[in-house]
């Protein structure tokens, strides 16, 4: 009988390799070579098989490879799903294995194969035993006529674990590691059934994403529309499909979508930085952010608002850099770009947005003021928010300066500067405002005119998701702006007796620079006395002697100052909003766009100061390289508008910078939003 079996083995195998009774299939030869090199022992053994459209799930085996095909290329997979997809899935199978299906056929189907005779037509067909294994079909992934199937789609970076529960079906669940290739397929419903949705993402509690819905609800757009998929955060509902079947398709993303809004600070625009070929100035890390913050006009959205007295394309407005009367306008052009995105088709389904808000100087006043501007309207339900909760997830600031009006007050109520407002802008935040807010401000800015809008009330504490940290610098040292070159700092003309060249003249010189240098003392302060002119005391003969002159000197500090002090600043505030959860791109992205790198010298001396005090070595090395001096001392105008502190009602801890408190009132029952921790990213819930 072995005898009888092998001599029927041989032929069997010489009529399939004769007929080359194949399925409909392709060569390997055009499959990449990294992916031939896994055929073993050789790629020529396989073909590429050509789906059928009842196949519905295949599992990778000794025969079987899988792959779906992804923008990187060929990945394989164990199982793949070729419902509503098949060009995305690719099945390898070994020829071996046709063999030795067809071989067990020709014994089996008719209780065995006469040896004399040849192999039949319906012997050899493939289909039969080769479509039984290819099929493969799991019982709840392929429904019998009267049965229904959800389906279940996912965006975003999350891995999500999905479970369906109803009265009379078992519990079914489903796991994505992150977006899905194929859909999550959940079968043996029924039309009559309620069912319950419910999705987890590891360290994140449960979420409900119905509950007890009958079925035919899910059909109904509205009535799932109805069912505020997501309204306190987490998964959202982005898309539904019925198909022709009267199967429900419901496209999910693992995050809410997010727009981030990004104020720049009085006199900045990126835009201008850019056109001006006489614009030196670096952009300020506003900009920098705008750049990195993700986009993509689905489900990401940013928008940068130009800082006030700017317009892109224009020069520079003088009256609005002073007094701000273009505040308002950046307010409301900021809601119109909220209010667009809400509007936008792709997230017509979801019921929750994240939104991020950046801004510097005057533009982190804008910042607070948009966040309680917006906050205002979800209050009152206003209809163009869309029906969305719109929340705050994270507010990041860089040394907030209202002084609308150009007075240095913490009174915002000029009307030209909220003419389009229907109250004066409200720039005090409480724990509700948003999940997290962040403020770095300037130790060593002094100016009368830059008063320091803190976090901090009356007492000194802050709220418990509010941060606020100093850094070693002025104003723009913080949120960037400054050009990367020398700065001439002058002081006021000094009136010397004598003339140049005159040995007694000139040591009064010398003592006129080294007063200069003691009064307006910084490390590495090098003053030159700059000859303007000289002319004869009143009444004194033209002819007179040398003492009958006066010389005039401009004192000059001719200063090499480093930049890039801003760039700490920049890094603090980027790590702090991607724990946060703020979706920006990794920081490598501006490195053909702006400068951004953190030498390790800064990176060393900037903590080390924060340790040590204003007096250490550290932070005087940061006086004398790094830190600009803000204060002007010569000029009307410049003095009035870049004058030093003299009389404040508070000051901040260094007694030197007026200080305005943040006066919002705790609310104490109120639910606000909290992270809870994916590895290292920050989910964000309604509490």
């Amino acid at each position: 009988m072995k005898i009888v079996e092998e001599k029927h083995n041989w032929l069997i195998d010489q009529q399939i390799d004769e007929l080359e009774v194949l399925p409909p299939h392709t060569t390997t030869a055009h499959l990449p070579s990294e992916i031939r090199t896994q055929l073993k022992p050789h790629a020529s053994d396989w073909i590429v098989l050509q789906q059928r459209h009842n196949w519905r799930h295949v599992k990778r085996d000794e025969f079987t490879r899988v792959f779906i095909k992804t923008k990187k290329g060929l990945q394989s997979v164990r199982s793949g799903s070729a419902a509503g997809s098949r060009e995305q899935l690719i099945i390898v199978k070994r020829k071996s294995y046709f063999k030795a299906e067809i071989r067990n056929n020709a014994f089996t189907s008719s209780g065995g194969v006469d040896p004399n005779q040849p192999i039949g037509a319906s012997q050899l067909d493939p289909l039969t035993p080769v479509e039984q294994v290819l099929a493969s079909i799991n019982v709840d992934k392929s429904p019998e006529v009267a049965e229904k199937r959800i389906l279940v789609s996912l965006e975003g970076e999350l891995a999500v674990s999905f479970v369906i529960q109803g009265a009379n079906t078992p519990t079914l669940s489903r796991a994505s590691e992150g977006a899905t290739q194929t859909p999550l397929i959940f079968g043996k419903l029924s039309e009559d059934g309620r069912y319950s949705l419910k999705a987890k993402i590891l360290g994140v509690p449960e979420q409900v994403l119905f509950n007890n819905v009958p079925y035919a609800d899910l059909l109904d757009i509205e009535k799932v529309k109805a069912l505020k998929i997501g309204a306190d955060g987490g998964v959202q509902l982005i898309k539904h499909r019925v198909s022709g079947e009267g199967n429900v398709h419901l496209y999910f993303i693992s995050e809410p979508p997010s727009i981030g809004i990004f104020f720049d600070g009085t006199g900045n625009n990126k835009y201008n930085d850019i056109l001006d070929p006489f614009d030196d100035k670096e952009p300020t890390n506003i900009a920098k952010l705008h750049e990195l913050y993700e986009s993509d006009g689905k489900l990401f959205f940013k928008r940068y608002i130009e800082g006030v007295g700017t317009k892109a394309g224009e020069e520079d407005t003088t009256l609005d850099l002073a007094v701000a009367y273009s505040f308002d306008e950046r307010l409301v052009k900021a809601v119109e770009v909220l209010v667009s995105n809400l509007r936008n088709a792709s997230i017509a389904l979801t019921n929750t947005i994240l939104v991020d808000c950046f801004g510097f100087s005057r533009g982190a006043a804008a910042a607070r003021a948009f966040v309680n501007l917006v906050n205002e309207m979800r209050e009152k339900q206003d209809t163009k928010l869309a029906n969305k909760e719109v929340v705050f997830r994270f507010v990041g600031i860089f040394d907030t300066v209202a002084s609308i009006g150009g007075d240095g007050d913490n009174d915002h109520s000029e009307l030209y500067a909220r003419d389009e407002l229907e109250e004066a802008a409200r720039l005090d935040l409480n724990q509700a405002s948003a999940g997290a807010v962040y403020h770095l401000t300037a130790w060593d800015e002094r100016r009368d005119k830059f008063p320091l809008n803190s976090l901090k009330n009356k007492g000194g504490s802050l709220f418990a998701n509010h941060k606020e940290d100093y850094l070693p610098g002025v104003h723009s040292d913080i949120g960037g702006g400054y050009a990367p070159i020398s700065i001439d700092i002058e002081y006021p003309l000094k009136r010397i007796r004598g003339i140049p060249g005159n040995p007694e003249h000139e040591a009064k010189v010398q003592q006129a620079k080294l007063a200069i240098e003691h009064k307006y003392q910084w490390p590495g302060i090098n003053v030159d006395m700059v000859y303007r002119f000289k002319r004869l005391r009143y009444g004194a003969s033209r002819s007179g002697r040398d003492k009958d002159f006066y010389t005039t000197y401009r004192p000059v500090w001719r200063r090499k100052i480093d930049n890039t002090l801003a760039h700490y600043g920049l890094h603090q505030m980027y790590n702090e909003a991607v724990q946060h959860g703020v979706p920006l791109r990794a920081m490598v992205r501006l490195q053909s766009i702006y400068p951004f790198e953190l030498s390790n010298e800064v990176a060393t001396l900037v903590p080390k100061a924060l340790k040590a005090g204003p007096t250490s070595q550290a932070w005087q090395k940061l006086y004398e390289h790094y830190i600009h001096i803000s204060s002007r001392f010569t000029g009307t105008t410049d003095k009035l508008a870049h004058g030093e502190e003299t009389k404040a009602k508070y000051v901040t801890e260094n007694g030197q910078r007026e200080m305005f408190y943040n006066n919002a009132k705790a609310l104490p029952q109120v639910r606000v939003w909290k992270a809870y921790k994916n590895g290292n990213k920050s989910i964000w819930r309604k509490g």
